[in-house]
């Protein structure tokens, strides 16, 4: 099977059949323990499984039937292989059945063969050759890989145009990783920032404190007021989707999980329930209304209602708060509580995620939390808001800038692999030095 890009192959390169150059190993575990066990990891290689953390697949019990790999054998991941999910492995191991273990002939340097299937064209390409119900599960199989053709460079061209690649792409990791950090530090800084302003004040505020014995809040301005939520806000969980009970004749749509996101509601293609009239008047929404979820993996995330659309209701997972005093309390204010109280774990028993998982009405009712006066609570909000836009507009220059890297460092790579730069000269060139630049000045 030859793909169109490979006509475009300086004059001196072949193309060849995978399978001629790469023998397939499937040779079992007959001598290695589990802390060889090997696997492999998009972006990172082939690692030993004790270094990928709790993410996909446990080790078997039985390692008689994982397979043996020596260092220098190239693997592939035949369920991930078209998101470049490949490495060399520099050590000897057992790996899983799922993965393809490759011996490289004599005159096939791996580590190029890494940065073709990095290749976005190959990638693409391999795709197509897929078999699987679904396109993130599709399976390439070796019966189908061995018959691609790729590029043979003669060995010495293979190993420059890899050492090449294991420098550039480096330097453009590094770089991206650094500003991946930058966007870390701004988003904590505006978490503390939240903290600051619903516990104690304004950053300029030098109201005398007063300590109230509450870990997550320690001290507050002296004329506010620590209370309940219960106390302030009524809160009401959503309605009960029973599937057999649906007539159709009071259908309304209403808000999921997946709507409400931090302050954000999306009300596209929303889906549609019975609201009969009692219904309507218990789990209606309106503007000012605050919904909040109250279980799964995003416990306590928060948005206002605007009146997006002319009528609207809530599901079961979500509860719906409002204050109980509009002269008193506004949710402009207590949806960064709630930011708060959620980036900085105050309703995750003990930090740890996996022992809480719904934020019951009664729970969220019983919780303590400062409140200043209204024009204060109204102050607060005017100036996070400022600060939440400014720190969203900076975090997304970052990550627009973070994506100009990441499609250079795809780009690089695929002139590289198929010969369409000269590597020997390009650093001293200083070509991947301008590129960089660009991408800095069009973003600083």
């Amino acid at each position: 099977m030859r793909a169109v890009w490979l006509d475009n192959l300086p004059e001196r390169w072949t193309s060849v059949p995978f399978g001629s150059i790469f023998t397939q190993s499937k040779q079992k575990n007959s001598r290695l323990e589990r802390d060889f066990v090997l696997s492999v990891m998009k972006g990172r290689g082939v690692v030993p499984y004790t270094e990928k953390g709790n993410v996909g697949n446990k080790v078997s019990d039985d390692l008689s039937k994982y397979k043996l790999v020596d260092k220098g054998d190239f693997i592939l991941n035949s369920m991930n292989l078209y998101m470049g999910s490949v490495g060399v492995s520099e050590y000897d191991g057992v790996t899983s059945s799922a993965y393809i273990v490759c011996k490289p002939r004599e005159d096939v340097w791996a580590g190029y063969y890494n940065y073709l299937i990095q290749f976005r064209g190959f990638q693409e390409y391999v795709g197509f050759l897929g078999k699987g119900i679904m396109e993130i599960r599709e399976a390439v199989r070796w019966s189908a890989l061995k018959s691609v053709f790729v590029p043979l460079p003669d060995l010495e061209t293979q190993k420059t145009i890899a050492d090449f690649l294991d420098r550039e792409t480096a330097r453009i990791d590094q770089l991206i990783e650094k500003k991946m950090r930058l966007v870390k530090t701004i988003d904590l800084r505006f978490d503390s920032l939240v903290q600051q302003c619903v516990t104690t004040g304004l950053p300029d505020s030098e109201y005398p404190l007063v300590d109230i014995g509450i870990g997550y809040i320690r001290k507050t301005p002296s004329h506010w007021s620590v209370e309940k939520t219960g106390w302030r806000y009524s809160v009401q969980l959503g309605k009960m989707l029973d599937s057999a009970k649906q007539t159709g004749k009071a259908a309304k749509p209403y808000l999921r999980v997946a709507d409400v996101q931090w302050d954000e509601i999306r009300v596209t293609d929303l889906p549609v329930m019975d609201f009969g009239l009692s219904d309507r008047s218990k789990y209606s929404l309106q503007p000012g209304d605050l919904v909040v979820n109250e279980g799964g993996s995003y416990v306590g995330r928060s948005a206002i209602w605007r009146g997006e659309i002319g009528e609207c209701y809530y599901q079961k997972a979500l509860h719906r708060l409002r204050p109980r005093n509009s002269a008193r309390d506004t949710t402009e204010y207590f949806l960064w509580v709630m930011w708060f109280a959620t980036k900085h774990g105050i309703f995750v028993a003990n930090g740890n995620q996996t022992t809480i998982d719904h934020l019951t009405a009664e729970a969220l009712r019983r919780y303590k939390f400062s409140f200043p006066p209204l024009d204060e609570q109204l102050e607060i909000s005017s100036f996070l808001r400022q600060e939440r836009d400014r720190t969203a507009r900076l975090h997304n220059e970052i990550l627009i800038s973070v994506d100009r890297l990441q499609e250079y460092r795809s780009a690089l790579i695929t002139a590289a692999v198929t010969g369409q730069i000269d590597v020997t000269t390009w650093g001293k060139q200083g070509q991947t030095d301008r590129h960089l630049d660009q991408i800095q000045e069009a973003h600083a």
